[in-house]
């Protein structure tokens, strides 16, 4: 069955292959949307752990495209949906608390920053994050 699907096509490798053209393209949110179904299948074959690296590429490019159309809050969605699924890297926490920053919620950037340096101690954007939020916190 699984050779058939491969001959033939499965419904996630569809959506793998446009979400990949749709990312190419620079059109972030339609690729995330076909890229999640793509990602949450199976992960035991190469195309699962690709698809899964492509939505987290998505994810982030959406998060900094809103970031710098000065719309942080919105930026936070992509971001925090990239942090809850890969809380194992340094630097969507650091994209993660600079939106939550830049939206105002210095105490969420600080938590950011912290969660970023206890996995990368020498993370200099993170260190920044941290000071600018200690001093916007007082």
């Amino acid at each position: 069955m699984r050779l058939l699907g491969r001959f033939l096509g499965s419904q996630r490798s569809k959506a793998y292959a446009e979400g990949l053209a749709l990312l190419e393209d620079g059109r972030f949110i339609e690729a995330i949307e076909k890229l999640r179904v793509a990602a949450d299948g199976k992960a035991d074959s190469l195309s699962g752990s690709l698809a899964s690296f492509h939505f987290r590429h998505a994810l982030v490019s959406e998060g900094k495209r809103l970031l710098r159309l000065g719309t942080p809050a919105a930026a936070l969605e992509p971001l925090e949906e990239a942090v809850r699924r890969w809380d194992r890297y340094p630097d969507l926490h650091c994209f993660c608390g600079t939106a939550s920053g830049l939206d105002g919620n210095w105490e969420a950037a600080l938590l950011s920053a912290k969660a970023a340096l206890r996995l990368n101690p020498d993370y200099p954007e993170a260190r920044l994050l941290e000071v600018l939020s200690r001093i916007n916190l007082g």
